[in-house]
């Protein structure tokens, strides 16, 4: 019998003996779940303000991405204009150089005037322009006399 009292002491918070104890148990659930509620809405408010933060960051960040976009954009067009001006000057260097002396023509030459052939029947034979002839003619002969 004095089990059976003792289980439903527990079971309803009334121990003999511990009357003062019962009082104080449903308290401390209240104050506990006020904490917990408090602890709760702190922890709202601190991620909601932190949310702010974030979408603000977030923000500047795109306005950053859009400023660096535009100078990139900016950067490539002034390259594109670039390589243009560099690709038509190119075909204009090659049409300058068509006809012109190739290291291969130039030996030819030095070989023809080596043999003993005038400068005027080289250029002939050669293909070459008399005037670019007679320039590897002087140099032939100025490097020729230093050595």
């Amino acid at each position: 019998m004095i089990f059976w009292r003792a289980i439903q002491g527990m079971v309803f918070g009334m121990l003999p003996g511990m009357a003062g104890v019962a009082t104080i148990l449903p308290l401390a659930g209240m104050a506990s779940g006020a904490i917990g509620i408090l602890i709760g809405t702190i922890c709202f408010f601190s991620l909601r303000r932190h949310r702010v933060g974030l979408e603000h960051t977030r923000e500047e960040f795109h306005i950053l991405l859009r400023q660096h976009q535009t100078e990139f954009q900016d950067g490539i067009g002034t390259v594109s204009r670039a390589v243009e001006s560099l690709q038509q000057s190119a075909e204009g260097t090659e049409a300058a150089l068509r006809g012109r002396l190739t290291p291969s023509l130039r030996g030819h030459a030095i070989q023809l005037l080596r043999s003993g052939m005038s400068a005027d029947s080289a250029a002939a034979s050669a293909g070459i322009p008399r005037r670019d002839m007679q320039l590897i003619a002087r140099v032939s002969r100025i490097l020729s006399s230093h050595q």
